[in-house]
């Protein structure tokens, strides 16, 4: 059969046609009853079967059974919805997927866990059935739910906590957690400036410099500072050096006693996760190094900052694994680490890889691997810093401000002045009393403020026999200061020898003073 061709007395016609040799087609139709097919409402009773694609055509889009997929394939914008007032509906538009709901709470209901990812691996939040609930990161979990509160892994930033805080616990001490001893800058004991190398200005930084031409530079207390800090370390050139020599090196140290340490290292010697933060600002821009070095081993780490804009104040934040193949520290008094901030360093000291894990010492051409900053280049040039932390942990804590007084005892294990004098007269009425101890020779006994490092010895700044005069009570006459030099001491006191250009004997009770208004002073060092 090919064809049938039902026709009426109206125009138009039905009809039914099947491919050729395609068999038996049967069409039933009731004898009475409503019309299965017609130009209006068709009904369908029972089971009705399409064995290939079935194409469902709206006025703007159309959803369609794909028989090859095995799927139905709603175009874009083409929505399954439910409820009377299509309260709920599913659908992608022409970028994102959607699931709307208008009315109502939107439930999302299973008998076992619930988890929902970003892709095949990696999770995003957790449910678990009768238990905790977990928040992830990058597939790294943060949060984690419990029946007594929850357990977060990282850092906090809120704008602000209710409460006291006073249940809070945590792995680090409060307080005395930064071993840096005058980290914000604030005593300066020498003077608030020097043109020299060495220890100048602040207290316990020290300046280091090699094989240099024609730099010149200032190391100096500067009142500048983020929010909170009203002084800084600088660095600051006054002549460049013409041309970096392979050969050249700038820099400022900071060493921190061995003691100190202790608490960065497990029992069986294995270091501990450690943080160095900082504020620092410069003219230079660039990538800039800091290098740690650990004397007992030795062992050597090494790590870059940014600064991305000319003047203005930054904090670094520079995290630090522990050491897992090293012996420990030793809880005695001489250097632990020597922290480097380069500022300038020729090829020698480049010409290696930045080591960012521990190891053995890299030779010269690791020390400043990463640093690309000459900041020895320009007169124009500066380097400031304050705000100086190193703590146990992986967090940056806020900086621990100390008062000024603490900070001083602090200093005084390794610099104090005994005495000092100024060009305002700060102390030039004071009086000094010395033991007459043989010819022309007298014995100052005096006690240190602190109980220092170790036995320091004697640093003399301007002292001469125009800035000192010495008086003889036992004979009512004056003797012209002839020089002075450590004799006996430790750790609590000093024995200094002043000799004189005549004028006094053994047993003679005479006393010194500053004789003009002049900068000097007397001072015992044991620095690192």
């Amino acid at each position: 059969m090919s064809k049938i061709k039902l026709t009426g007395s109206n125009s138009g016609y039905v009809e039914i046609s099947s491919a050729a040799d395609a068999g038996n087609l049967t069409l039933a139709l009731p004898t009475s009853g409503t019309a299965l097919l017609g130009n209006g409402n068709n009904v369908h009773t029972g089971i009705t079967t399409f064995t290939n694609d079935l194409k469902l055509e709206g006025a703007s889009y159309d959803v369609l059974w794909d028989a090859s997929d095995n799927q139905l394939e709603f175009g874009d914008n083409a929505k399954l919805s439910f409820g009377a007032s299509s309260d709920l509906q599913l659908f992608h538009d022409a970028s994102d997927s959607l699931i709307a709901n208008t009315t109502g709470v939107f439930f999302i209901q299973n008998t076992g866990d619930l988890r929902i990812r970003v892709d095949n691996t990696d999770a995003a939040i957790h449910c678990i059935r009768n238990g905790a609930v977990e928040l992830y990161h990058a597939g790294t979990k943060k949060l984690e739910t419990s029946s007594s509160g929850a357990t977060i892994t990282g850092i906090i930033t809120a704008t602000s906590f209710s409460g006291s805080g006073e249940n809070l616990t945590r792995t680090t001490q409060y307080s005395h957690r930064n071993v840096i001893v005058n980290g914000a800058c604030l005593v300066a004991e020498r003077g608030t400036s020097s043109a020299s190398t060495d220890y100048g200005s602040v207290d316990r930084m020290k300046m280091t410099t090699a094989n240099l031409d024609q730099l010149a530079f200032l190391q100096k207390q500067t009142s500048d500072g983020p929010d909170g800090f009203s002084k800084c370390f600088e660095f600051d050139v006054t002549t460049p050096e013409n041309s970096l020599d392979a050969d050249d090196l700038v820099y400022m140290r900071y060493l921190v006693e061995r003691r100190d340490l202790v608490p960065f290292f497990n029992a069986d010697g294995t270091g501990k996760n450690f943080t160095l933060s900082f504020y620092v600002k410069a003219y230079q821009t660039g990538t800039y190094q800091v290098a740690i070095y650990k004397s007992q081993g030795p062992r050597f780490i090494a790590r870059t900052y940014t600064i991305a804009s000319s003047g203005v104040w930054q904090r670094v934040v520079l995290n630090f694994p522990g050491d897992t193949n090293t012996s420990g520290m030793d809880a005695v008094n001489s250097a632990g680490f020597q922290i480097s901030w380069i500022f300038a360093a020729g090829t020698n000291y480049t010409s290696g890889s930045t080591q960012t894990t521990w190891g053995s010492w890299p030779g010269n051409p690791g020390f400043a691997a990463g640093h690309a900053v000459n900041v020895a280049s320009s007169a124009n040039n500066y380097w400031r810093i304050t705000g100086i932390q190193l703590e146990v942990g992986d967090i940056a804590t806020p900086f621990e401000h100390k008062s000024f007084a603490e900070e001083l005892a602090r200093c005084q294990r390794y610099f104090q002045v005994l005495s000092r004098n100024t060009s305002a007269g700060l102390n030039s009425h004071s009086r000094y009393p010395a033991l007459g101890n043989g010819t022309n020779s007298t014995l100052w006994y005096c006690y240190h403020k602190q109980t220092m490092r170790v036995r320091p010895s004697l640093v003399k700044s301007n002292i001469t026999s125009t800035t000192v005069e010495i008086f003889n009570y036992s004979t009512s006459g004056g003797a012209t200061y002839g020089g002075s030099s450590m004799s006996e001491g430790d750790e609590n006191h000093s024995q200094i020898t002043v000799t004189t250009l005549g004028g006094v004997s053994t047993g003679h009770i005479a006393c010194w003073r500053f004789s003009n208004n002049g900068d000097c002073y007397w001072a015992v060092d044991a620095e690192l």
